[in-house]
């Protein structure tokens, strides 16, 4: 673990507490990590404690690993020897190797090519997609999906609103207009589960991804967003809500008032605030920002104002569908002010943001290499 330095060893305790284990291991190559030896801390357990073996002239001279086993076994019958700080210490040892052995080989293996990989292609579907509860997803051929005013079955018929789930691929973004009115428009690679019509003393949808939301105010009615990682309570606002994961969760507030509650810790937010859920602890941040950049995604724009290299290609990675990975990890901290149209190929995307002279970036057609 020396070669890692503590930036790094923050970027890998901040991805353990993503719920997007299955993302992140396809997301890195796997490289070579050496297994703890559990045979030669056996032999080293052997000596400390000056274990006699019957075939010990037998063992030193063949090198029977079998004997020296069999032996450690029999040895292993008595207390004294289940009781030495020796036995606890060796444990300890090897149960701790193997942690960090598991730990890399999941979250931060590099490939043959000693590239870092922070982000993977797949091959999902590239349309949107309505679920209705059944199995069957079918494809959204329409512009945009409007709910409001269409008629519903009496609540007493109807205890239980059915849920539809809205998805997106990578690569797309789509409006959604939802039976009280209220507008969303769902980023790339998101999904939102809401009900054909809102029945009961509140409105609930869940998100999971990124959506930028136009509440239609109801004083008595609130709207909730539900996510992995925290609530959002309104009665008619504006706001932006990121939740991929635990580590970019955040909420943008643009017009009206929000609560925020996370695990028990609620806060209030004011337009131009920012609620930053903080991995670790799940405890909410606040901070004044502008509102701009956060929203310019759904006016066709990658807007990134000082946010750091690891951030923006993980945007690209999303929007484009490509493998990113860095020759050098340390870049990923370097911040940028890049601006560009989503409509733009990858390439012209990757031109523009080497002319600003920071890094050179190249394609491969694999994989998006930051050098």
């Amino acid at each position: 673990m020396d070669h890692l330095n503590n930036d790094i060893r923050e970027e890998l305790q901040q991805e353990l507490t993503t719920r997007e284990l299955q993302d992140i291991e396809s997301a890195l190559h796997r490289e070579y990590v050496r297994k703890p030896d559990v045979q030669a801390e056996w032999e080293k357990l052997m000596l400390s404690d000056k274990l006699e073996s019957p075939q010990d002239d037998d063992s030193s001279t063949s090198g029977n690993h079998t004997s020296q086993f069999s032996t450690i076994n029999s040895q292993l019958k008595n207390t004294s020897l289940l009781n030495s700080s020796h036995l606890w210490s060796f444990l300890s040892g090897v149960a701790a190797t193997a942690v960090i052995f598991i730990l890399f080989t999941l979250f931060y293996n590099r490939g043959d090519d000693n590239k870092t990989y922070v982000f993977s292609a797949n091959q999902n579907t590239k349309e949107v997609l309505l679920s209705d509860g059944s199995d069957d997803m079918k494809v959204v051929s329409d512009k945009s999906l409007d709910y409001q005013g269409k008629p519903s079955a009496p609540a007493t018929q109807q205890p239980t609103p059915k849920l539809l789930t809205l998805t997106t691929p990578r690569g797309k973004d789509y409006h959604v207009t939802l039976a009280d009115g209220t507008e969303v428009w769902m980023n790339a690679d998101s999904r939102l589960e809401f009900p054909k019509q809102f029945t009961g003393s509140q409105r609930r949808v869940k998100l999971k991804g990124e959506a930028y939301f136009q509440v239609a105010k109801n004083a008595s009615k609130p709207f909730i967003v539900e996510t992995d990682f925290f609530n959002t309570t309104v009665l008619g606002t504006t706001f932006n809500l990121k939740a991929y994961s635990a580590k970019d969760a955040n909420i943008v507030l643009v017009e009206g008032s929000v609560r925020v509650n996370a695990k028990g810790h609620e806060i209030t937010l004011k337009p131009g605030q920012q609620a930053i859920l903080n991995s670790q602890s799940s405890i909410l941040n606040i901070k004044e920002v502008d509102t701009y950049p956060y929203t310019q995604w759904r006016e066709g724009f990658f807007y990134f104002e000082n946010q750091t290299l690891f951030e923006i290609m993980q945007e690209l990675g999303r929007w484009y569908n490509v493998n990113i990975a860095f020759d050098d990890p340390q870049k990923m901290n370097l911040r940028l002010h890049f601006v560009c149209k989503r409509s733009q190929s990858l390439g012209e995307a990757i031109k523009n943001m080497n002319e600003l002279g920071v890094v050179e970036i190249e394609y491969t057609g694999d994989a998006v290499i930051i050098k």
